[in-house]
């Protein structure tokens, strides 16, 4: 390709390279005149000088291209050049040729990263330029040969941070320490306390201050007044049970809470209530008048002031007791605690006239969850080839993803990104799960992946999908089937990967992408928005599924009636309680998974797959998308 005559013209080379190029010629004439007068070291040092300048010729070109188009994959033999104007594809830019020698370059991209300068974001790419000198001029093997590095910011293209939009969990193979090798023994815990007289763990017991039957045990209704219940229940003690504590005797906590629900903004303004722990190393069900009241208490106990509860199903920070690590510690201390026992504890009035009022479990809605984290010495850093008991989530919620069933997967570098990024593998027999720390329920969702899908995953294979933890499964059955957001799972045996999500627990909604399950690196975006559908007309936001910013089928829905509290990546699970195994499992290198509460918009979902693409290293132009 003679990139002089052919293109000086139109302006296709910019001007530092005509300097360059004016300098080989200068450097030329002084070599021909050597080479003539058989100064053979010093013509040799002049043909090393070319193939130098040839080199920075293609750092200034690679310049150029990158400006004008972000997904630039240098010139080389792995990614020729195509000619505007022959059409012919070219391996090297030819610079300058005579009927002595020949001068040409090629451009390598070596990395491709998000760099970030004053607390923005943009694309970078790390290429090498290589410059060749052929003697004679018809030579196919060069002679002389330099190359230079050099890191290119397109400062230009500033690119949003997936941060921005607030996802509930962020799963990034990237992040150093993210990763966690090891036996975690399940180092963190959830437990849902169950509704009804026959558990006897969710209780209210009428105050000392009661107009009657003080010390009753109230089992029946659905909410959880703390403290005041009018005259005839007076200050209530709420009395919460958890069974199948799964700590060691005698480990460190580090984090304990109970999370409610919000049932009703019954009154505002402050309360003052205390946590206390019953001092038994096997908590037995609440039974019999007075049971919370006259149970030996834990002398650690905690005082929690909670913030007015202003909205009715909410389950967040607001939402939930203060640290009660102390109280935990103290029971498991106890030399005749084993792991598997029950917990249990106490939350009574000091002061106030506010009143708080949480779900109390009935029909399995908003039931309170213990969450306890301890320390285990048996884990570490996962490093290459390492299996992965933990992914850590760095969204900031704590919605790790722990082993959940089957064989972990492994950490492994250098398969994304020119071989200078990691993944975490799925070999198509385990999978991560997160038990999120506030239930999603009915809300519209977004959410991303970056991975490479293999033919072998099984089918039916799930990627990404929300489940409720009480069901089985997260594909429906009838009207009271079980409620699920499948954001990435593999149609059957095809090469087409799709999300589905459900109205009336059996009225599916999908969209889909093909190809996909095809070995190749991707980002994939799925979206779930809402919309008002009347006798088969629908208007609103749209549901669709994206593969490296092409669009694939969209369709609209209504609001899908769903109650999330797990995410499951590789897989999903397949039965309730401790006989629950893994199923649907996913052969497949995933590097990033991003999951939103909420609908991204267009301009929103394209900026995310931009990002992820030139973090990942996956070249794509965005198409447009419905809103």
């Amino acid at each position: 390709m003679k990139l002089i005559s052919r293109h000086s013209n139109k302006g296709f080379l910019i001007p530092s390279i005509m300097i360059i190029i004016a300098l080989i010629g200068i450097v030329a004439i002084s070599t021909l005149s050597m080479v003539n007068t058989s100064q053979y070291a010093a013509s040799k040092q002049s043909y090393q000088q070319m193939a130098h300048i040839a080199s920075k010729a293609a750092l200034d070109f690679a310049k150029e291209q990158f400006e004008d188009n972000q997904n630039f994959g240098g010139i080389n033999a792995a990614n020729p050049y195509i000619d505007p104007d022959d059409g012919q594809s070219y391996t090297e830019i030819e610079i300058i040729k005579n009927d002595k020698y020949r001068v040409t370059f090629q451009i390598d991209v070596l990395s491709t990263a998000i760099c970030t300068s004053q607390g923005q974001n943009y694309l970078c790419k790390e290429m090498r330029g290589t410059g060749y000198v052929y003697l004679p001029e018809t030579s196919v093997t060069a002679h002389y040969v330099r190359d230079i590095k050099n890191t290119i910011i397109r400062e230009s293209v500033e690119l949003g941070n997936p941060a921005d939009y607030g996802p509930i969990l962020w799963l990034d193979a990237s992040v150093a320490g993210s990763m966690i090798t090891g036996s975690l023994a399940g180092n963190e815990q959830y437990i849902t306390a169950q509704y009804g007289s026959s558990n006897g763990s969710i209780v209210e017991e009428r105050g000392s201050d009661a107009g009657s039957n003080p010390g009753r045990l109230i089992w029946t209704n659905d909410d959880l007044e703390m403290s005041w219940d009018g005259v005839t229940n007076g200050h209530q003690i709420t009395g919460l049970r958890f069974t199948g504590l799964n700590i060691p005797q005698g480990k460190t906590i580090e984090q304990a809470y109970i999370q409610f629900q919000t049932d009703e903004t019954k009154a505002a303004g402050n309360v003052s209530l205390r946590v206390k722990g019953i001092l038994s190393p096997n908590a037995p069900a609440w039974n019999g008048n007075g049971a919370v009241s006259s149970a030996v208490k834990t002398a650690a106990n905690v005082n929690w002031n909670p913030v007015d509860w202003n909205v009715v199903g909410a389950n967040g920070q607001n939402e939930r007791t203060a640290d009660l690590a102390p109280i935990v510690q103290e029971i498991i201390n106890q030399g005749s605690w084993n792991s598997g026992n029950a917990i249990a504890f106490s939350v009574e009035y000091v002061s106030g006239s506010g009143i708080r009022t949480a779900e109390k479990g009935m029909d399995d809605i908003g039931n309170p969850i213990l969450y306890i984290k301890w320390q285990d010495a048996g884990i570490s850093v996962a490093g290459n080839n390492d299996p992965i008991s933990q992914w850590q989530d760095i969204s900031g919620n704590g919605n790790h993803a722990n082993l959940a069933y089957g064989a972990a997967p492994v950490k492994q570098d250098g398969l994304f990104n020119n071989g200078s990024m990691p993944s975490v593998v799925f070999s198509g027999n385990g999978v991560l799960g997160s038990n999120l720390t506030s239930t999603f329920i009915n809300q519209e969702s977004t959410a991303f992946i970056v991975m490479r899908a293999r033919s072998s995953s099984s089918s039916e294979a799930r990627y990404v999908t929300m489940m409720r933890s009480n069901f089985a499964s997260d594909d429906p059955v009838g009207w009271s089937g079980s409620p699920s957001l499948q954001h990435f799972r593999r149609q059957g045996s095809t090469s087409t990967i799709k999300n589905k999500a459900f109205l009336l627990g059996f009225l599916e909604v999908s969209s889909s992408f093909t190809p996909a399950i095809d070995n190749q690196q991707r980002v994939y975006s799925s979206r779930m928005g809402s919309g008002l559908c009347i006798f088969g007309w629908c208007w609103g936001n749209k549901v669709y599924m994206r593969g490296n910013g092409a669009m694939g089928t969209e369709n609209s829905w209504n609001l899908a009636t769903h109650m999330a509290d797990q995410i499951y990546v590789g897989g999903r699970r397949n039965g309730t309680g401790g006989s629950a195994q893994g199923a649907d499992y996913a052969d497949a290198d995933i590097a990033e998974v991003l999951v939103y509460a909420g609908a991204l918009n267009c301009s929103q979902v394209q900026e995310v797959e931009t990002y992820l693409s030139a973090k990942w290293g996956i070249s794509f132009t965005p198409s447009s998308c419905p809103n």
